[in-house]
C-alpha cells in the first residue's frame, strides 16, 4: 500500500483515480478485518460515491479514504463511542475536524473501534464493549505505547 502522499499524487497525476484508492483500501480491509477487529462500520459504496464527485481532484487530499476513531461524530455513520449507552446513535453533523476534513477532500468511510468512550478499563487493554477485543498483539513486554498500537493497527493492513 503506498503511503497517503503517494496516494494523493497518483490521483493527481492520473494514474489512480480515488475510487481505485478506496477500492483497495477495502480490499486490505476484507482481507485483514477478521484477524485485526478495527472497523465498527464502513460505507465503501457511500465513500466510492462520494469519490466521484466533481472537483474532488482539485482538493489537497484529493479524496483519499481515512478511518476515524468512533469519538468523532460523523453524520453518515453511527458514532457510538466504544459504549453500549451510545449504541445505534447517529449524530446529527460531523464534528469540526471530520468537516474540516471533507473540506480538504478526505472520504471518510469507515469508523475505527474505540475503548469505552475512548478509555480502556485497565489503561493498557484495547477493548470495544460493543465489538470485544481488538485484534493486536498487545504485549506489556514489548513497551507499546498508545501510538505504536495505532501504528501496530496500520500495518497489520498495510
Amino acid at each position: 500500500m503506498l503511503s497517503a502522499l503517494n496516494l494523493a499524487r497518483a490521483i493527481e497525476n492520473g494514474e489512480l483515480t480515488p475510487t481505485q484508492v478506496i477500492d483497495r483500501c477495502a480490499e486490505a480491509i476484507a482481507r485483514r478485518e477478521d484477524e485485526v477487529g478495527a472497523f465498527i462500520a464502513l460505507d465503501v459504496a457511500g465513500a466510492r460515491k462520494a469519490a466521484e464527485a466533481p472537483g474532488l481532484k482539485d482538493t489537497p487530499l484529493r479524496g483519499l479514504p481515512v478511518g476515524l476513531k468512533d469519538i468523532f461524530d460523523t453524520a453518515d455513520l453511527p458514532t457510538e463511542c466504544g459504549s453500549p449507552i451510545f449504541r445505534g446513535r447517529r449524530p446529527a453533523r460531523d464534528a469540526a475536524a471530520v468537516a474540516g476534513l471533507r473540506r480538504a477532500g478526505v472520504e471518510h468511510a469507515q469508523a475505527l473501534e474505540d475503548q469505552d468512550v475512548g478509555l480502556a478499563d485497565d489503561g493498557v487493554l484495547p477493548r470495544n464493549h460493543v465489538v470485544g477485543d481488538v485484534g493486536i498483539d498487545w504485549r506489556p513486554d514489548r513497551g507499546l505505547s498508545r501510538l505504536e498500537v495505532g501504528k501496530e493497527t496500520t500495518r497489520k493492513f498495510s
